[in-house]
């Protein structure tokens, strides 16, 4: 064997590992564990990390979730309360089911469901607006499709900034005494 067969090896071996971190991580379903608690708790996801762009957050029926700041974008199948706090902001993508409450709590300040890319919202839950129009469902360049089941309550603003298009097989009402 001559001395520049190990060193080939060696080469080959560390592209590999280079292209194999280059390449995305796998999808995760990180389910939240605890009856309530602050989103950004890696420890309180099955998952041991806060669910990102590739993962499914799931909250079970009867659990809540509080979001504060800005949190990574997701999908997610919630099933109990997912509460977006005032000046807060979570985004959505791809396929998501909320039989649940998304309850967007702006008292001023930006709150945000930012939609990224192509999303659907399914299934017979609410996104639920506080009395304000802070409230924002928005996205640069998006497409959100509302399920059949799916409504969206209270006060705020639907694709702000004109970018976002919204499919609306639900309903969409303003039921607070600011506008929609």
């Amino acid at each position: 064997m001559s001395p520049r067969q190990p060193r080939q090896a060696f080469k080959k071996t560390a592209i590999a590992h280079l292209i194999g971190a280059a390449m995305p991580a796998s999808a995760a379903t990180c389910t939240w564990n605890p009856a309530a608690g602050a989103w950004s708790t890696a420890a309180s996801w099955s998952c041991g990390f806060v669910p990102g762009n590739l993962d499914l957050a799931s909250v079970a029926a009867g659990k809540s979730v509080t979001i504060t700041g800005a949190q990574p974008t997701t999908s997610i199948s919630n099933a109990g309360t997912i509460d977006l706090s005032n000046n807060s902001s979570l985004g959505l993508t791809g396929n998501s089911t909320n039989t649940g409450v998304i309850a967007m709590q702006s008292v001023g300040n930006f709150t945000d469901l930012t939609i990224n890319g192509v999303a659907s919202l399914n299934g017979t839950g609410s996104v639920q607006m506080s009395n304000n129009s802070q409230n924002r469902i928005y996205g640069s360049g998006s497409t959100l499709t509302l399920g059949a089941g799916q409504s969206i309550l209270g006060s705020g603003q639907i694709g702000v900034g004109g970018s976002m298009a919204l499919v609306n097989n639900g309903t969409v009402s303003a039921t607070q005494n600011t506008a929609l």
